[in-house]
């Protein structure tokens, strides 16, 4: 069985975890996700959204055409994402966990808008956009953690 992994938004209101291995992790370096974050860019780790528990309080959300954010009604720190071309999956805003030790991403997106200054892990794939076909970041996924057990 997973680990445990659990997070929180900053007020403390919202509280949830989830015991699945991840999915994937990517950077996303989009001027949306530097508008909405207030950041460089977000990190993202990638979860089946059955998998999420909520342990405490009660989320909110909000949408728009491509995306439902959840988030904490009180500070309004957001919780983890449904993509609607993938709605079945949560992409969970990593900051928001309790530990990120083991969060690393195996691709960034959206290069084409990322600041001058960052830097990119090397063994991570770049994509100027968005991948044309978002399964890519998955097999990314298993791909490093494949190469990692074999060792």
């Amino acid at each position: 069985m997973a680990e445990i992994k659990e997070g929180g938004c900053a007020c403390g209101d919202v509280r949830y975890q989830f015991t699945c291995e991840p999915l994937s992790c990517y950077a996303c370096h989009c001027t949306d996700c530097q508008t909405r974050s207030g950041a460089a860019f977000t990190l993202t780790v990638v979860i089946p959204l059955a998998e999420i528990r909520v342990n405490q309080g009660k989320p909110g959300t909000f949408q728009n055409e491509i995306v439902d954010f959840v988030n904490c009604k009180r500070c309004g720190g957001r919780l983890w994402a449904i993509w609607k071309q993938m709605p079945d999956v949560a992409l969970v805003a990593a900051g928001t966990l309790d530990d990120t030790s083991w969060v690393r991403p195996v691709a960034h997106a959206w290069m084409g808008s990322a600041q001058s200054w960052i830097g990119v892990n090397e063994d991570a794939a770049t994509f100027d956009g968005q991948p044309e076909d978002p399964m890519v970041l998955l097999d990314l996924w298993n791909k490093r953690h494949e190469s990692r057990s074999a060792d």
